[in-house]
């Protein structure tokens, strides 16, 4: 029916219901004759939907597929991230790499994964599980001494296990308890005959691994008692399963490594390290501060037992401290320093360090040691017994090689390398002495030979126009060993990366400073001063002296020889033996050594030209002939 029917009944219809339907069926058909065959204004109403015009809709539209794309790309993005970053320890493509094992086996959660490996980490532990016998509730041992004592009312409830027999294990470890806090409560170990031996605080024992002391045979330890049912002891016959702990992650190699610990390295008796002193101050024994006085040095503060005794060789005063630092109590005394006198000190049940003072004249020869007796002297530090090293891997009698070739061929930075030493190294007797460069040693005497002839200017001259190199001569003329070690910050720097040390000759002299038996300890201290900055060390031998010089010594130049190879051989150095190299020389051509020297003690020209083209053979390097002129 069309519109025009529509409206005939709108206007002639007698029931109302008939016109509104007529009105309502008369404007569809209207709006549907005027779609009908695309009529643009009719479809532009349809398009703008509930927008006010098609504009507004057409730009909402365009604003969310904007968006949509933008949400995209970001999506894009992060799968990109996650597949170039899986396994690096990105979050959260890290969580997928956790579900692949050492083996190589893939779990389908990281959960899954983690577990595993706590089921390995608890089989290894259990097969090494030590039976415990009853605890003792209310009571605790006192790590101090290995005494047994009972529970006040303020003290924490702690329950001890005594002697357990470990007697056959080389290590234990103790796991799985609560820890609280450090007190008297601890770990000590006994004899066979249940005699005190040592013992330890709970933060030196919880989860670490323990040597068992050669001589002990049973522990003691208290944990608290909310821990006696959980509380496991781990005996170890050898390394290997220590090693399995470490690899598996239970046992943190930072941490636990200690003096304890470590069956397979020796410490040294002597705790002082040398290394850490502080030098122009000591230690007032009245309050435990520091004062300047430039002929001494300080320590620093040493880790020590309560109760426990030690001994000195030298006599100085110092101070004892709490495990927070803070002075407990100090000792006095004084030795001078031609002899060393024993000197025997009792740290306090509460003291946990102890600084003492020493004149610089002693530094390199100082020991601090447990026990009432003075023994031999031993420098500090730790090495792997000798026993676990496999012998192929000793060198034959030379040491570790000296040869810096490679160094100087493949290195891609300038290598420095540093000269130091007595009035040999300096120049003294070669034509041309001058102290006419820099100051070597801040406030010294000591000035560098720069254009002196002398085996060390020949060596720099021949290195530098080779290699990308530096090379200092810092020979100090009349240097004993003692003002190498004094003044060693000035001679050696951290970005150093050679040292060649030729010291001794002086050190048969009568004085104080000049005393022989500083020799091999000053040598150590220095040693150890370039080991700690990763600075190559070679030791070297100077040429013997004159039958006249060395009637007026007690120690001739033979003994400062067997000093310096005895001391290149325990650390498995090579050495350059200038003694032997000249001494052999003049054999085979039927000379005296005095020949070669300008004094009977400084070499001449001709004796630091041989000196330089062995030293430069001896760096696994070839001098130049002598006409080059390249």
């Amino acid at each position: 029916m069309g519109i025009d029917n529509h409206l005939k009944v709108i206007k002639e219809g007698v029931f109302g219901r008939d016109v509104r339907q007529a009105i309502h069926d008369g404007i569809q058909q209207a709006y549907d004759d005027a779609t009908a065959n695309g009529n643009a204004n009719m479809e532009v109403a349809k398009a703008r939907g509930t927008e006010a015009t098609l504009e507004d809709r057409l730009q909402s539209m365009d604003g969310k597929i904007s968006q949509t794309t933008t949400d995209i790309t970001r999506t894009e993005a992060r799968i990109d991230d996650l597949i170039a970053n899986a396994g690096n320890g990105t979050v959260p493509s890290e969580l997928t790499d956790m579900r692949v094992v050492s083996d190589g086996t893939t779990y389908p959660t990281a959960g899954t994964a983690v577990r595993k490996i706590d089921d390995k980490i608890m089989a290894s532990l259990e097969k090494n599980s030590i039976q415990l016998p009853q605890f003792n509730d209310g009571t605790f041992v006192q790590y101090s001494d290995g005494r047994v004592g009972t529970l006040g009312d303020s003290q924490i409830a702690t329950t001890t296990a005594e002697f357990v027999d470990v007697g056959k294990f080389n290590s234990i470890m103790i796991s799985n308890f609560v820890f609280l806090k450090d007190n008297s409560a601890g770990l000590a170990f006994y004899d066979a005959n249940k005699s005190f031996i040592k013992g330890l605080k709970y933060s030196d024992f919880k989860d670490k691994s323990l040597t068992v002391p050669t001589n002990a045979k049973y522990i003691k330890f208290s944990v608290p008692t909310v821990s006696k049912t959980t509380v496991k002891v781990f005996g170890f016959l050898d390394e290997s399963a220590l090693f399995e702990l470490t690899n598996l992650g239970i046992l943190n190699t930072k941490d636990s490594v200690t003096e304890y610990n470590a069956t397979f390295i020796d410490k040294s008796k002597n705790i002082f390290d040398v290394s850490t002193i502080t030098r122009g101050v000591y230690v007032r024994n009245a309050d435990g501060s520091t004062a300047s006085n430039s002929s001494f040095s300080a320590s620093d503060y040493i880790p020590i037992d309560p109760g426990q005794v030690y001994t000195k060789n030298f006599v100085n005063q110092g101070a004892f401290y709490d495990a927070n630092k803070q002075y407990i109590v100090g000792f006095d005394g004084f030795s001078v320093n031609v002899a060393q006198v024993k000197q025997t000190i009792t740290a306090p049940n509460n003291a946990r360090f102890v600084r003492i003072s020493l004149a610089n004249t002693q530094v390199s020869l100082t020991q601090l040691e447990e026990g009432s007796e003075m023994t031999a002297f031993e420098p500090f530090g730790y090495s792997i017994k000798p026993e676990l090293i496999e012998k192929h891997i000793v060198s034959s009698g030379r040491g570790q090689s000296k040869n810096i070739a490679d160094l100087l061929v493949s290195s891609n930075k300038t290598i420095k390398i540093k000269l130091i030493g007595d009035s040999i190294t300096h120049g003294y007797g070669g034509t041309g002495y001058v102290q006419d460069g820099e100051q070597i040693i801040a406030g010294g005497r000591w000035n560098v030979n720069t254009k002196g002839y002398c085996w060390a200017n020949l060596l720099k001259k021949d290195l530098e126009s080779r290699f990308n190199c530096t090379v200092t001569n810092f020979g100090c003329s009349g240097a004993a060993s003692p003002d190498l070690v004094s003044g060693i910050t000035d001679l050696i720097k951290d970005d150093d990366d050679v040292v060649v040390c030729q010291i001794g000759t002086n050190n048969r002299g009568d004085g104080d400073i000049q005393r022989f038996e500083y020799l091999a300890g000053d040598l150590e201290f220095i040693y150890q001063y370039c080991q700690s900055r990763n600075i190559k060390f070679i030791p070297m031998i100077a040429p013997p002296a004159s039958q006249k010089n060395e009637s007026t010594k007690s120690q001739h130049m033979e003994d400062v020889a067997h000093i310096i190879s005895s001391f290149a051989q325990k650390h498995n150095l090579e050495y350059i033996n200038n003694f032997r190299h000249l001494s052999e020389y003049c054999e085979l051509k039927d000379i005296a050594i005095d020949t070669l020297l300008m004094d009977g003690l400084h070499p001449s020209d001709r004796g630091y030209e041989l000196m330089y083209r062995h030293i430069t053979r001896e760096l696994g390097l070839d001098p130049k002939i002598k006409q080059a002129t390249w």
